[in-house]
């Protein structure tokens, strides 16, 4: 049997002085962690979801009843937030420069083929970004 990847996945928060112009298309175009020169945020901070068992989706998939909906994912209800002051709940928080602050959390999903991710609730600043990244920094 084929080993399932382990998918990597990242969201970032700057939060700071809004950028404009020419400044905010270059600054869009390359991830903030990469950027600001920040390592990948550590094991101990990041979001890991339950590995998945393929063989029992599977198996689950081939019982459920005819003509019903095709199941998207498997859903994990999490709580996360950034909270305020450096008390987040998952994540960093790191200082990045010109009062700028940037929160970072890695999502770990072993097995997992894709990640999606829902968000309630979410009030950003107005010269706050929100960025959504692979492991190699590339935006998703």
């Amino acid at each position: 049997m084929r080993a399932r990847p382990v998918l990597v996945f990242s969201a970032m928060l700057l939060l700071g002085q809004a950028i404009g112009g020419q400044a905010a298309e270059t600054a869009a175009e390359t991830a903030p962690n990469l950027r600001f020169g920040l390592a990948q945020s550590g094991a101990d901070t990041a979001l890991l979801l339950p590995s998945l068992d393929a063989a029992k989706a599977l198996l689950e998939d081939s019982l459920a009843t005819k003509g019903q909906p095709l199941r998207y994912a498997i859903g994990h209800k999490v709580k996360v937030s950034p909270g305020v002051d450096d008390r987040a709940t998952l994540g960093q928080w790191s200082s990045v420069g010109d009062g700028q602050r940037l929160w970072r959390l890695t999502i770990i999903a072993p097995g997992a083929l894709s990640i999606d991710v829902g968000i309630r609730h979410l009030h950003l600043p107005a010269a706050a970004a929100l960025y959504f990244t692979d492991a190699s920094g590339k935006f998703v």
